[in-house]
């Protein structure tokens, strides 16, 4: 394990401690994202044409489908399980580590081990309407399911055991790392698209190992103890409906793209992941950074608290997503269009007309992981995967009906109807088991804010040239005036800011 870390959860979380973890998981989120974002950049202006990129994405595609197969559901029942294992000092309530431990080894490995079946399988009698054009891929493509496979399970033990810094060092690391090598591998190789996936899967091992090694260590056993099998049983109930939860979920977020495939071709695929990479990413990420220290903190408060402290904290960290993803919702709808003319070829520019539906579509999408809380921390997970299939079941007969007819647009407009099903559904059913006590009143305060800056903002855009110096003019305005009106409503005060920093003497 990485060192430098103190653990960040023994005592109650609060929405100050989440928000200081928060700022702690912050650098290996925020990395990440921007070398994604820079990697989608490079890819599309000076690398691949939209077809080549098409078929990068496809195969990133089914190597994370397969790692939601076998190996996310893992990190989910690790996040969920492990305060009950942690030592009382660690925010947990004092159980066996050991058969923690191994029952977490065992499936780590029995999940690899089928994923790389999976690629076996695909490259053998996947059909060639849908994997022809990147069957040549799939080599490469079994090297990164390995590392980020790995590197996965390792950064979400780092969440668990409150090892924000860590978890920040190793996806770090591998943020920086994989694009350059990648690109090297490509240049002195000469093996185009393969060579780049390469860099994608040997630089996540290596981090793997240093994250893990203590871990990778861990003697793997099929002979369990008694109490080891007790708890395995209860992993896979609660896990299985969570895996099939996952992989309609899968499918609920990548189905346009293989429909688009089926249409209109690995071209289209890739100006269509272009925009999705450069702007509905990015929406994705604020999120997924709000969610690595928000639900092992919900976990634990519940395990150790109870319902109604866990509702409160629910309630204000559902603000806090508000506070930071509405706002980013309308400005990376209004820019859509100079993002794409400024840092895409010609032959991705036109995907921008879909850029709205797609944004609103992710925020939705993330206010669904707090809706859900309910759901996982009652264990009806089985609730979760019947609401999944019936979001999946509208995603596909939207998008049959719209992307004949609206290609791009009709993509966005099925995500964003399946997402707002999902959401809704999903927080009915959970509000017996966690009550969601939504902030509307912070919503209408944080919505005028957005519509003020985004008003504006949209007019200047209309007047000057879609170029990478108007880009940050306009996202300077927009921040400017957002943070302006959210003083002046006071919904957002900079005493809250202030007291997320250390105090003397103190560390967060």
């Amino acid at each position: 394990m990485i060192s430098g870390d103190a653990p960040t959860s023994d005592c109650t979380p609060t929405l100050s401690s989440v928000s200081k973890d928060t700022l702690l998981y912050l650098p290996g989120r925020i990395v990440p994202a921007v070398m994604a974002f820079v990697t989608t950049v490079v890819l599309t202006k000076r690398v691949l044409s939209a077809e080549d990129f098409g078929r990068y994405d496809l195969t990133m595609r089914l190597v994370l489908f397969l790692m939601v197969a076998t190996v996310v559901w893992v990190t989910m029942v690790l996040l969920r399980f492990y305060p009950r294992y942690a030592p009382k000092g660690e925010g947990g309530a004092g159980g066996d580590p050991a058969a923690f431990n191994a029952v977490v080894a065992l499936l780590r490995w029995i999940g690899i081990g089928v994923g790389l079946v999976g690629i076996v399988l695909v490259w053998a009698f996947g059909p060639e309407k849908f994997f022809g054009s990147y069957r040549s891929l799939l080599g490469m493509a079994a090297i990164v399911f390995v590392g980020n496979s790995l590197m996965e399970l390792g950064l979400a033990m780092a969440r668990a055991r409150g090892k924000p810094r860590s978890y920040s060092v190793a996806a770090t690391f591998n943020a920086l790392f994989r694009l350059p090598v990648g690109i090297l591998i490509l240049w002195f190789s000469a093996t185009g698209v393969a060579g780049f996936l390469c860099g994608f899967g040997l630089v996540p091992i290596i981090v793997a190992i240093l994250l893990m090694r203590r871990d990778l260590m861990q003697p793997v056993s099929f002979r369990l103890t008694s109490e080891q099998n007790a708890f395995l049983r209860e992993c896979l109930l609660y896990g299985m409906p969570v895996l099939a939860t996952l992989i309609l979920n899968f499918f609920l977020g990548n189905t346009d793209r293989y429909l688009l495939k089926y249409f209109r071709g690995d071209a289209a695929v890739g100006a269509y992941a272009a925009a999705s990479g450069l702007l509905e990413q990015p929406m994705g990420m604020v999120f997924q950074t709000l969610m690595v220290a928000v639900f092992p903190a919900i976990a634990a408060l519940y395990e150790t608290k109870g319902r109604e402290a866990t509702e409160n904290l629910l309630r204000q960290l559902t603000r806090q997503f508000l506070l930071f993803c509405l706002p980013l919702c309308v400005m990376l709808s209004v820019l859509s269009r100079p993002v794409m003319f400024a840092l895409t070829k010609e032959d991705y520019r036109d995907v921008y007309v879909a850029a709205p539906w797609l944004v609103t579509a992710s925020f939705t999408y993330g206010l669904s992981y707090y809706a859900s809380f309910g759901l996982h921390l009652s264990k009806k997970t089985g609730v979760l995967l019947a609401i999944t299939l019936i979001s999946i079941a509208v995603n596909l007969a939207v998008n049959m009906l719209t992307i004949p007819r609206y290609g791009y647009v009709g993509c966005g407009m099925a995500r964003l109807t399946a997402n707002a099903v999902l959401t809704g559904l999903v927080a009915l059913a959970a509000h017996r088991h966690l009550r969601w006590s939504f902030p509307w009143a912070s919503l209408v305060r944080i919505g005028l804010a957005s519509a003020v800056a985004g008003g504006t903002t949209f007019l200047l855009q209309r007047r000057l040239p879609p170029n990478l110096l108007t880009l940050v003019m306009l996202g300077c305005v927009f921040g400017t005036l957002c943070a302006t009106v959210s003083l002046i409503t006071r919904e957002f005060r900079l005493q809250d800011l202030l007291s997320l920093l250390p105090r003397r003497g103190k560390t967060p």
